[in-house]
């Protein structure tokens, strides 16, 4: 872990797929984990700093619209993972003249700049591809 880059994180070694072992993500100063609470992320936590902070993934709008029995890692940690690696849900979620990226009315990811223009602030123009990263 500690040679991975800051950012969001998916471990899936499940063999408590289908019962009723939760789901999490833990936030941790060297970024967010996310998959089953089976023991499998705390080293990985402990790595990256300790948990500064633990969900359970119960909330719909995290999961995939249906979720299977045996494919956890595909429908409730991989949407969660890309969801919180959008890391913002309003423009109000970066500071003022801060970028923030965001899933838009339309589905699909969006950045702003709060009070700004996005385009400005990263000289883009339509059609230029963007990377966005943790």
């Amino acid at each position: 872990m500690p040679y991975l880059p800051v950012g969001v994180h998916v471990a899936v070694v499940d063999p408590g797929v289908g019962t009723a072992r939760r789901g999490v993500a833990l936030a941790t100063p060297g970024g967010l984990l996310v998959g089953p609470d089976n023991g499998l992320l705390l080293d990985a936590a402990t790595a990256l700093g300790g948990v500064t902070d633990a969900v359970e993934l119960t909330e719909p709008r995290w999961l995939a619209a249906r979720v299977s029995t045996t494919f956890h890692g595909r429908d409730v940690f991989a949407p969660a993972a890309a969801l919180a690696a959008v890391r913002g849900r309003t423009f109000g979620d970066a500071p003022a003249g801060g970028l923030v990226a965001y899933v838009d009315s339309a589905g699909l990811v969006a950045v702003a700049v709060n009070g700004g223009r996005a385009a400005d602030l990263l000289a883009a123009s339509p059609g230029d591809l963007l990377r966005v990263s943790g």
